[in-house]
């Protein structure tokens, strides 16, 4: 798949780090965090079997990995398994409901759905020319409510046939708006003298305004302060999710 050459590139590069979580037969799950930006984000590439029985797994799977997942998330892959008739045209076995059921079942309780997609529809072929010539939408990009959110104008490109069976797609985004998260206090961070230094500090500054405003001002400077004191002394991630 493209989107996993562009991520081994990447992280040989230096731009991305990628851990990972999980992994089965059927899946791997991926934590990965821009280093540029923090940015971070889930990634579970699948590749499911051709076995009916053994999807149900994978369905189980995806739906346990979901309450373990916070950040923005894109399940991707061949999931050997369409979710309508539309998705399937031309030859081969009818579609049968008991076959398109759980997959339907598995995306909902993992609250998940197609990405907004241009390029090719159908994104495996037989290669048969013909009466047996079948096509079908098996590959596919799906992606959680916070992805949707974080990445509004992010698509997935479904391109042409090379010289394998399945449509290559690539992932594109270009306009992540990081939410400002709000500061942890731990009460422990109080045993340390060089917070203590740090609060002092910052409420001996002066502001010329009127009493409320120096308020507001002096607990913003703090709240930053100690976000920054903080991911320092523990190399904890960006509070503010950039």
């Amino acid at each position: 798949m493209e989107i996993l050459k562009k991520i081994d590139q990447q992280y040989a590069a230096g731009i991305i780090n990628v851990s990972k979580l999980d992994e089965s037969d059927q899946f791997l799950h991926y934590h990965i965090t821009i280093l540029s930006s923090s940015l971070e984000f889930i990634l579970t590439s699948v590749y499911a079997s051709n076995n009916p029985s053994c999807r149900l797994k994978l369905w189980a799977d995806i739906v346990d990995l979901r309450s373990f997942v916070s950040l923005p998330w894109c399940v991707f892959g061949d999931f050997n398994n369409i979710i309508s008739s539309s998705e399937k045209v031309m030859g081969g076995n009818s579609v049968h409901p008991s076959h398109i059921q759980p997959f339907i079942d598995c995306l909902q309780e993992a609250g998940l759905s197609d990405l907004h997609y241009i390029g090719f529809h159908y994104t495996w072929c037989n290669n048969t020319i013909g009466p047996g010539r079948i096509m079908s939408k098996i590959d596919k990009c799906l992606v959680d409510s916070n992805w949707l959110i974080s990445f509004t104008t992010t698509n997935a490109e479904f391109l042409p046939h090379g010289i394998s069976d399945h449509s290559p797609f690539l992932v594109s985004w270009h306009d992540y708006q990081p939410k400002a998260r709000p500061l942890r206090f731990a009460n422990y961070w109080a045993q340390y003298q060089d917070f203590k230094s740090l609060v002092e500090e910052v409420w001996r500054e002066q502001i010329f305004s009127d009493p409320m405003n120096t308020l507001n001002c002096k607990l913003k400077k703090q709240k930053e302060r100690l976000k920054s004191w903080a991911k320092h002394k523990w190399h904890m991630p960006s509070q503010e999710g950039t």
